[in-house]
């Protein structure tokens, strides 16, 4: 075992420092993502705020802007991070159109000799490897490496490649993490009050054991009515919408009667996002912390409520309190008034999910 400290003077030619030296006593306040098998290690990536476009192609070369980044590439989980930069434009060739679409992949990659990693010269490159036309996926990424783009290039005839930016990105312990998708979270996080987010508007929270949304921007969904038939004509504000809430499901939707084929059934249920469950009350009919307004238009405007629809976590059910103050009742074809065209309901809920 060496144990070493940086920055110190040396005395008398102790202590000495290789680069794997430097790379780890410099990773900690650098960098996230140590791991139990890698515990001098890091996330590899690109900084936080390069530009998804810094990566083009034409039928002939692609280029890649200036950037840095770090990469955590060696097989040995002593071996440390490297830090990496490029200053100046890098481009390469981009193989003819074949007869079926193929998906070619930009990567950078680290060589270092010291680390016995079979290459002859230290370098930082960014290397592209073809995909197979016709496969409609990229190849496996090659050794000491990280992911920067793919370059989407079409059959023969069929126009200019186009590129999708994959690039993982770094952060500061501590900071967030930026992802582009959610397959790019790690599949465990040491830090379980660590925050992550990518770049569709949500952001996940480590609960100790798996990434749940935390907060999110409001994402417009198709919710599955039940005993609510909209038609067709005059409906034009129908929504439903969701966002997450510090880790609560956030619901808003307006139902509003067509003027053809809508109808009103009795018990109005309305199902939340896909892969979403709501946690279970203890007693089946408890309120969820939410409400609605029901129109009949031009008459009168009534309250609602918003709750559980019995032990069904997949949905919620909409009632209204017009005959009693406090109570609720189902509504029906005639509950609280006989439902015509241009009727509606607005609300919004606030529920925990499992």
């Amino acid at each position: 075992m060496t144990a070493r400290v940086w920055p110190v003077d040396a005395v008398t030619g102790a202590p000495s420092y290789t680069g794997r030296a430097l790379r780890q006593t410099q990773v900690a306040p650098l960098v996230a993502g140590a791991t139990t098998a890698r515990p001098l290690g890091s996330l590899s990536g690109v900084r936080p705020g390069t530009a998804s476009n810094i990566v083009t192609a034409t039928g002939t070369t692609w280029t890649v802007t200036p950037f840095a980044g770090i990469i955590d590439g060696e097989a040995l989980a002593i071996a440390g991070p490297y830090q990496y930069a490029f200053d100046a434009n890098v481009t390469g060739s981009v193989t003819a159109a074949a007869g079926s679409a193929r998906v070619d992949r930009l990567d950078v990659q680290v060589s270092d000799p010291a680390e016995s990693d079979g290459s002859s010269v230290p370098s930082i490159a960014i290397v592209k490897n073809d995909g197979a036309p016709g496969s409609g996926v990229p190849v496996a990424a090659p050794a000491r490496s990280h992911a920067l783009a793919y370059i989407n290039v079409p059959a023969s005839g069929g126009g200019s490649p186009t590129i999708t930016w994959v690039a993982p990105y770094v952060s500061a312990p501590g900071g967030l993490l930026y992802c582009n998708t959610f397959s790019q979270l790690p599949a465990t996080a040491n830090l379980a009050d660590k925050c992550q987010a990518y770049d569709t508007g949500f952001v996940y929270r480590w609960n100790g054991s798996a990434w749940k949304p935390w907060e999110s921007d409001w994402n417009s969904y198709t919710a599955t009515l039940v005993n609510f038939t909209i038609g067709t004509g005059g409906a034009a504000l129908n929504s439903t919408d969701y966002r997450w809430d510090l880790g609560r499901l956030r619901i808003r939707f307006r139902l509003y009667q067509g003027t053809s084929g809508q109808s009103v059934g009795a018990g109005i249920t309305v199902t939340i996002p896909s892969g979403v469950t709501l946690r279970t009350p203890s007693t089946a009919n408890l309120f969820i912390d939410g409400g609605a307004t029901l129109f009949d238009v031009g008459v009168a405007v009534y309250k609602g409520w918003v709750r559980y629809n019995s032990t069904d976590t997949d949905k919620f059910a909409i009632l209204s309190n017009a005959a009693t103050v406090n109570g609720s009742q189902t509504i029906t074809s005639t509950v609280p008034w006989t439902w015509g065209a241009g009727d509606g309901i607005e609300g919004e809920l606030i529920a925990d999910v499992v």
